[in-house]
This record gives structure tokens, sequence and C-alpha cells, in this order.
């Protein structure tokens, strides 16, 4: 999902986790999209797309998509980010 200046995002439970619990549902696209490469070994260098988030009178800078989009789906949802296996339950 592409975002734009201005956007306001609902944060999911785990968004508010990390943005410190401080009673905030929402942030606010700040900047980006931009384009940010870190290099993960001396021939290898990852290349991601982030944004500036503004939650709470916090700014979070350099978010990686990836990353926003866990902060704002909710676990509950049928698409999860993730799915955590069950320690008896088979992959």
């Amino acid at each position: 999902m592409e975002y734009k200046r201005g956007d306001l995002v609902r944060l999911s439970d785990f968004g508010k986790l990390v943005s410190g619990d401080k009673g905030s549902n929402v942030g606010v696209i700040l900047d980006g999209p931009y384009d940010l490469m870190a290099p993960t070994s001396g021939e290898v260098t990852t290349y991601y797309i982030a944004y500036d988030i503004l939650v709470d009178g916090e700014v979070l800078k350099r978010v990686p998509t990836d990353f926003l989009r866990r902060m704002t789906t909710d676990e509950r949802d049928i698409e999860r980010v993730e799915r955590i296996f069950k320690r008896n339950e088979k992959n």
C-alpha cells in the first residue's frame, strides 16, 4: 500500500506498542515515500521504501513499508502479517 503526506493511519495493537502505547489510535504520514538502502554485507545491499510518521507528538523516522503495514494491520484480520504456530501444531 502506498501512503502520501497527510494520510491518517489507524494503529494496530502492535503499532500502539511500538509507539509507546500513549493512548493514540492514529498516526499521520509526515514524509515519504523515500528510498533507503542498507548494506547487509560487503556485497549485498537491501533496498526498501520508508515513511516518517507522527504518533502522539513523536516522529518515527524511516519506518519501512513492511513495518508500517504491521503497525496498521490488526492481528485479528483475516490476512495476517505473519503466522505463529502453536507448539503442537504442524506447519
